[in-house]
């Protein structure tokens, strides 16, 4: 029997919305046992990610520089995208980020010495509303001859809870 692949894509995707929802707990990365290479990996990326964010109270733009790639993109909720430069001139300016919204659900994967992956949810302030909505994020971070460097992130806003 020859059966189209579009017509088993269609017929998964179909089973699938009838699928029953994954339960909350299960929708978010769960830690997984890691190595002593990998939590010395994750102990780096979350001590730069320490000092990426003492950079940004102190204002020091050669240190935000080096921390984030040349080639750094970062995606918002809206689908605007900025590059380092951008991202840099917002974090200077106090604008309401990622980087400093205090996170939660963090989840660090690593990927050899060299490549990680943070997940996390965080509330950002809307300062034209006021509002506080929450966001879930990544940062892809990557190890170069000079360290660390964040190389791409993306914040989706989650819907409004009632």
């Amino acid at each position: 029997m020859n059966v189209h692949p579009l017509r088993v894509a269609v017929a998964f995707a179909a089973a699938l919305s009838l699928a029953a929802p994954v339960p909350a707990a299960l929708a978010h990365p769960q830690p997984i046992p890691k190595t002593a290479d990998e939590a010395a990996v994750e102990k780096e990326v979350l001590a730069f990610r320490g000092g990426v964010l003492d950079a940004i109270k102190v204002k020091d733009v050669a240190r935000l520089k080096a921390a984030y790639d040349e080639h750094y993109t970062h995606t918002h909720g809206s689908g605007k995208v900025d590059g380092r430069d951008a991202r840099i001139v917002a974090l200077l300016a106090g604008e309401p980020v990622i980087e400093t919204a205090p996170p939660s659900e963090m989840v660090v994967r690593v990927f050899g010495r060299d490549t990680a992956i943070v997940t996390g949810r965080s509330p950002v302030l809307n300062k034209a509303e006021n509002r506080d909505y929450d966001f879930r994020w990544v940062v892809v971070y990557v190890r170069g001859k000079d360290g660390w460097r964040a190389a791409v992130s993306q914040a989706t806003r989650l819907p409004l809870t009632k």
